[in-house]
């Protein structure tokens, strides 16, 4: 397989950050977290100056600082401890050999934890300290599925790498930098109506964010061509860059090749698989032709100005090599060696918490291709013209196979009926799956045929365009989604006084079916009722507006830990999932602890066929008054 060339002009490493954009970037970052601390501490002023008044200044100034604090330490991002766990020396003797050598070779300082997690990856940060601003405790983090997919020689460069940060200093600043980009992303992309602080914070955010990821990206890029060159001084320049070229290789079949796979898996089971890396393994061993590809796409994707590690390319030619494709292994991989006798239940952990936190998605997609298959998909369309029966039949291949023979009947729907707004916003969803920009112009396309497809339309564009688009067309497509919201603004207000008060009607009786399959096989389920009615926005569209109402048990929700926003996101999904994408989605959630309007439930026993799932529990018992919803 022929090397990918390196061009002098476009792969030339970045310039060095010198001390006075360091500096620079610092101010910046300082200026950000003081206006975070006056955002923290206008919500606790009143309560102060109120303590001042009874119990006195001194008390005041007490309960100020301890408020203060705990808020603070509250809205720190944290790095996250989903399926990590830290690894003891006495489990993983030659791991921790590895690691006290190579921190000797690149002069680092010690590691005082080993954590393993469930990504792809491999991290370093630094933590600790007053407020989470004067770290000193230094944790390296391995992904599982790295040690799976990677050889010993690759794996041992990746953690000279990651040694790397320690030994040029990177891990304050850098750490300071995750956190303050991490806070201000969140109310970048708030949606919804806000309050007065919101949308300030949220006015500050459209102008602040792009300018800050493009500086720290900048020094972030510096920071990973530093570690390289610590990393190829202390292991090997090679190493390195062909851990980096496979793990691009993974990434691509992850992406492009997977899910063709996986699709076939859940129309077979409603059961999630519990050998995910071992299924990623076989797939890389069968598409090994698939490599250069992989590479090419790597080194031809343009560089983006909130990108935080430079291409593959370019630190393949900082340091002095061609990227060129991995030798095939047939060696044990690097979890095997490293973990000796622990790998198999390390690995069977990773595969175990894969499989819990798919199968509640991976059960709902396997019921709804069956349903599709079965004629669902006829519920997605109001009629049933010639036109949408095409469109129809390309959506369940499009669900079913999710290859290029279904792309191209997608592709000839919206040729062939370019007025059909759902073909072009089908055919847009399909190529954004694939990673191709060109499903943004089918669903802008969509859009300008019909203004009821816009919101959905828009979420999916700006999902897209979060993690593959540059941060200009991110922020733009933020605020055309924020115009929609703006449009619906009077359609929500009126929402839930038209359901207490308007005729309502049942959902399309096509979806149903799979409502019911879907909701009954879940314990939190205490009952469930679906309706819709129709209301305009501020131009005076209409829109169709279906309602999930759903009872939930608050024992089965407390034991599962998810809170009321999980579970509205999930039922959210499940309700667009069996509407038009021309018509809206809007959940009601109450516990059984609590009652639910009986204005609200004398409307919905009102309607035929709107009962999705019968409560097993009593309704409302001992309820003497209720005012609102």
């Amino acid at each position: 397989m022929t090397p990918v060339q390196a061009s002098a002009s476009s792969a030339a490493p970045a310039s060095t950050f010198n001390s006075r954009q360091r500096l620079s970037l610092t101010l910046l970052a300082l200026a950000s977290e003081l206006i975070f601390v006056t955002v923290v501490i206008l919500p606790i002023a009143p309560f102060v100056m109120l303590q001042a008044a009874i119990w006195g200044a001194g008390f005041a100034a007490v309960f100020g600082v301890t408020a203060f604090t705990f808020l603070w330490w509250l809205v720190q991002p944290s790095p996250g401890t989903v399926g990590r766990h830290a690894v003891r020396r006495e489990e993983a003797p030659a791991l921790f050999e590895m690691v006290d050598g190579l921190c000797t070779n690149a002069a680092a300082p010690r590691i005082h934890r080993i954590v393993l997690d469930n990504e792809l990856n491999a991290a370093a940060y630094q933590t600790g300290g007053f407020l989470s601003l004067l770290g000193s405790r230094r944790t390296l983090i391995l992904g599982v599925p790295l040690l799976r997919m990677l050889n010993l020689d690759e794996v041992k460069a990746v953690i000279a790498h990651e040694l790397g940060h320690f030994s040029r200093n990177h891990g304050r600043l850098g750490h300071w930098i995750y956190r303050v980009r991490a806070k201000w992303d969140h109310y970048l992309h708030m949606q919804g109506n806000d309050s007065f602080v919101d949308g300030g914070l949220k006015a500050i955010a459209s102008w602040f964010v792009p300018y800050f990821v493009s500086r720290s990206s900048s020094w972030s890029r510096q920071c990973e061509f530093e570690a390289d060159t610590v990393a190829a001084r202390a292991s090997s320049a090679r190493h390195l860059t062909d851990a980096l070229a496979r793990l691009e290789f993974i990434s691509f079949l992850l992406a492009r090749k997977l899910p063709t796979q996986l699709s076939s898996l859940r129309m077979q089971s409603a059961q999630a698989p519990g050998n995910f890396w071992s299924i990623t393994a076989e797939l890389a061993e069968t598409n090994r032709s698939a490599m250069p590809q992989a590479l090419a796409e790597g080194a031809n994707r343009p560089r983006r100005a909130q990108d935080t590690h430079p291409a593959l390319r370019e630190r393949a030619t900082a340091l002095g090599l061609l990227v060129e494709p991995p030798p095939i292994e047939s060696s044990p991989c690097a979890g095997d060696i490293l973990l000796g006798k622990e790998w198999a239940r390390v690995l069977t952990a990773c595969n175990e918490d894969w499989q819990k936190n798919t199968q509640v998605s991976w059960r709902f997609d396997h019921l709804r291709m069956r349903w599709l298959v079965t004629g669902g998909v006829h519920a997605l369309f109001s009629q049933q013209t010639a036109a949408q029966t095409e469109l129809a039949t390309a959506i369940v291949q499009e669900q079913l196979q999710g290859d290029d023979a279904s792309l191209a009947l997608l592709s000839a729907a919206a040729t062939r009926h370019p007025e059909m707004a759902m073909a072009h916003f089908y055919l847009g969803l399909a190529l954004l799956e694939r990673g191709d920009d060109a499903g943004i112009q089918e669903l802008r396309q969509s859009i300008r045929l019909d203004k009821r497809i816009a919101l959905g339309a828009q979420n999916v564009i700006c999902g897209y365009l979060a993690s593959h688009g540059d941060q200009k067309a991110a922020r733009e497509a933020v605020i055309r989604r924020r115009y929609t919201h703006e449009r619906l603004t009077p359609l929500y207000e009126q929402l839930w006084e038209a359901l207490l008060c308007r005729s309502l009607r049942a959902i399309a009786p096509g979806a149903v079916p799979l409502l019911a399959e879907v909701l009954a096989g879940e314990p939190l389920t205490d009952g469930c009722w679906a309706v819709q009615l129709d209301l305009p926005d501020a131009t005076g569209l209409s829109h169709t507006v279906n309602i999930l109402v759903m009872r939930i048990d608050h024992e089965q929700a407390h034991k599962a830990d998810l809170g009321e926003d999980d579970l509205r996101a999930r039922y959210q999904n499940y309700l667009q999932a069996v509407i038009p994408p021309d018509q809206l989605a809007m959940v009601h959630t109450v516990y059984t602890s609590e009652p639910l309007n009986p204005r609200l439930l004398k409307q919905l026993q009102a309607v035929p066929g709107s009962e999705i799932i019968a409560p097993a529990r009593p309704l409302n018992l001992d309820i003497i008054r209720i005012d609102s919803i």
